[in-house]
This record gives structure tokens, C-alpha cells and sequence, in this order.
């Protein structure tokens, strides 16, 4: 069943953005070349941006948030994120470390980005509702 915003939605959401300028600042944000990046996977959509899982030739992995050319306020919403990385990241959290951003478009590859550490695990959304009261006040704490 087809959604009346369907369109909107796709508009709001559908993003280009120069992948070889992606792959560029990529390598570049962890002292590697270009050429090194061998695969660009899409991870997930979530309520502002894509997450893409970068794969390096020698199996290193990390991850890049492209936002959604609607998601607003535009400069902050990536400052933001990556201000709350940081703050949660030095009180010892397992936070992705943030290897580079970018809150403009003004850059090889055309887009606002997050380049940050992909992290093993078990993603929240996949067991919450297998949690417990005790657990997930925990985790909400």
C-alpha cells in the first residue's frame, strides 16, 4: 500500500552526492589513498541521514552519515551530532570516535558528512523488545 507522502518522502530523502569525492575524504580521514577504498555499502536509512559502511583494502571499516538534504537546521544538525559524540565519547561511552566531518557542501564530495569508527555489536532496535524493566531503565540512565 502506497503512502500519500510517498512522493515527498523520496524527495526529502533521495540524495547525490559525488562518490568519488566520498571515497577521497574517506581514505583521507584515516591517512589512506583513495584507491584503498574498496566497497561502499548502504548500512541503513534513518529519520536524517544514510549510513554507508566503508570498506578498506586491508578489511579496516568505518562508517559515514550523509545527511538528507532536508534535514535542517543544516549546519548544525552535524555539529550537533558530532559535539554529542565527542562529550559522550570522553565520559568513556562506546562512541563511535569521529574521524572527520563536514557540516557544508562545499567539498569533493558534494555533501554534508560524519566519518566515524564502525563498532561491532548488537544494535539496540534489534533487542528492545527482549529487554527487561530493569535493563532498559539502565540503558535509559
Amino acid at each position: 500500500m502506497s503512502s500519500i507522502n510517498d512522493a515527498l518522502h523520496h524527495t526529502e530523502h533521495r540524495h547525490v552526492f559525488n562518490v568519488d569525492g566520498l571515497c577521497q575524504l574517506a581514505a583521507q580521514s584515516v591517512n589512506w589513498r583513495p584507491d584503498d577504498v574498496i566497497d561502499l555499502e548502504k548500512l541503513a536509512k534513518g529519520g536524517f541521514n544514510h549510513t554507508i559502511l566503508i570498506t578498506m583494502r586491508d578489511g579496516f571499516q568505518m562508517v559515514v552519515h550523509i545527511l538528507y538534504p532536508a534535514t535542517i537546521p543544516k549546519y548544525f544538525a552535524v555539529a550537533s551530532e558530532v559535539a554529542t559524540m565527542a562529550l559522550l565519547h570522553s565520559s568513556r561511552l562506546p562512541i563511535p570516535q569521529v574521524y572527520r566531518y563536514s557540516p557544508m557542501l562545499s567539498n569533493v564530495a558534494e555533501t554534508k558528512y560524519i566519518f566515524m569508527e564502525f563498532l561491532q555489536g548488537i544494535k539496540l532496535s534489534d533487542i528492545w523488545f527482549e529487554l527487561g524493566e530493569g535493563e532498559i531503565i539502565s540503558v535509559t540512565h
